[in-house]
């Protein structure tokens, strides 16, 4: 697996080798899944992509339209992973997450919003995002929210 995953940059989550006995000989059956992007990752000139698990990896052959994160910190996408899969999941549309240690901004087609950072996005602080978002599909908006919950919405015409 290891050896896979050097020559394919990390791409592939699991291989199975199968051995199948019969009167004619053996027949070898090899099943490769490969890793399913969620998110490109911009980082120091590189663009890597994260799948569902945190893993980076490349794959040149990916033509997904996925949003892109922009970061500081490949070690602080990998700790919080959980909480920024849970912000894609949770955002429809999401085009650029920028992902700083003091906040968390993100870009739709609706708008633009300011949360805290992935290290305090709580599943309750994404449930309120989920809402805000949700109740006003049809509208530019401008978030601004804190740790505290307490949210600050522009609404643009």
């Amino acid at each position: 697996m290891e050896k896979v995953n050097e020559l394919t940059g990390n791409s592939v989550e699991d291989v199975k080798v199968e051995r199948v006995f019969s009167l004619d000989g053996v027949r070898v059956n090899v099943y490769v899944k490969e890793r399913v992007p969620v998110a490109y990752v911009a980082y120091e000139g590189q663009e890597m992509l994260l799948d569902g698990k945190g893993e980076l990896f490349y794959n040149p052959a990916v033509e997904r339209e996925l949003p892109t994160i922009y970061t500081f910190s490949l070690d602080y996408i990998k700790t919080h992973y959980v909480n920024l899969i849970g912000l894609i999941n949770t955002v429809e549309g999401i085009s650029e997450i920028y992902i700083a240690q003091d906040r968390t901004t993100i870009y739709t087609a609706g708008g633009k919003a300011v949360i805290p950072p992935l290290s305090k996005l709580s599943p309750l602080v994404l449930d309120r995002i989920k809402r805000l978002y949700s109740s006003m599909k049809d509208e530019y908006l401008d978030v601004f929210m804190t740790s505290e919950g307490i949210a600050v919405v522009k609404q643009k015409e």
